[in-house]
């Protein structure tokens, strides 16, 4: 039954009394896990009035202005982790810029 990999999204398929069976990867519902699930139905992923974008087997968090991290629940430091690259030094302009001063 499984021959013809009747299962989507990267599932597993297995076979019992000739018939087929899917086991979903997460994020994935369905007879063949050909649904992708919302997260974004569900309250509270994101966290400081950050925005659920929905993704194929998954979610993002758009995080408003001051917060970063993978549920917008870590304050936005602009220069921590420093942006700037090539032994660029970073300078923090404001609450939420900065500027890289560039090596001569």
């Amino acid at each position: 039954a499984c021959l013809s990999h009747p299962c989507a999204n990267g599932s597993t398929c297995t076979t019992v009394a000739n018939q087929f069976s899917c086991k979903c990867l997460t994020g994935f519902t369905g007879q063949k896990c050909e649904t992708d699930v919302n997260e974004c139905d569900i309250p509270g992923h994101c966290q400081h009035g950050g925005t659920c974008l929905n993704l194929p087997g998954s979610y993002q968090c758009q995080c408003p202005q001051g917060f970063t991290g993978q549920y917008c629940d870590s304050p936005y430091v602009p220069c921590a982790p420093s942006p700037c690259i090539n032994g660029g030094t970073c300078r923090q302009t404001g609450d939420f810029t900065f500027e890289c001063n560039c090596l001569p």
